[in-house]
């Protein structure tokens, strides 16, 4: 979701999964949620979301106001919410502060030139932590292995569980 409430593209990336009745969706933003909509641009500074749990880093927005406790809110809200759902796999907005899963800006994006650092958002470090798998909407390769084991499931009610008994996909040509 975008601080401006669109969704980046995500319902598109992920039309066919979601179109599936053995695939329950459950969308939530923890931005959203702490800081609403519209809202400013919050970006990790210091650090990546870990960091900002054990307090060696912050999150600022574009104008250097701290919405690191907000962007805790949010991230232990969405906690709450996957484990009340029994969400098995978060499908996150990469490069969020909140909801990074791969990289995340290394402080403001609007600095020239746009600095990235490998790294998670705050939200998903607390979902790591949980045990609860995170994928970014922007990992196609790791997108299409999904696809391939909920096709080749067929029927089976957990994505997880019944994904380490299906053998790899064929490598990408």
């Amino acid at each position: 979701c975008g601080v401006d409430g669109t969704d980046y593209g995500m319902k598109g990336a992920l039309a066919d999964i979601l179109s599936r009745a053995d695939v329950r969706a459950f969308p939530f933003c923890p931005e959203q949620h702490a800081l609403g909509v519209p809202r400013s641009m919050p970006d990790g500074h210091g650090g990546d979301g870990v960091d900002v749990l054990a307090g060696r880093a912050r999150v600022l927005d574009e104008h250097g106001v701290d919405l690191t406790a907000k962007m805790i809110e949010g991230g232990r809200a969405m906690l709450a919410f996957a484990r009340a759902n029994d969400v098995e796999l978060a499908l996150l907005t990469d490069m969020s502060a909140a909801c990074g899963s791969q990289v995340i800006s290394l402080g403001c994006r609007f600095d020239s030139p746009r600095r990235f650092q490998k790294g998670v958002g705050v939200a998903t470090a607390l979902l790591l932590e949980a045990g609860i798998h995170v994928l970014s909407q922007r990992d196609y390769r790791s997108l299409e292995r999904l696809r391939w084991i909920i096709t080749s499931i067929r029927g089976r009610s957990s994505i997880y569980r019944a994904s380490t008994r299906v053998s790899e996909p064929p490598a990408p040509a």
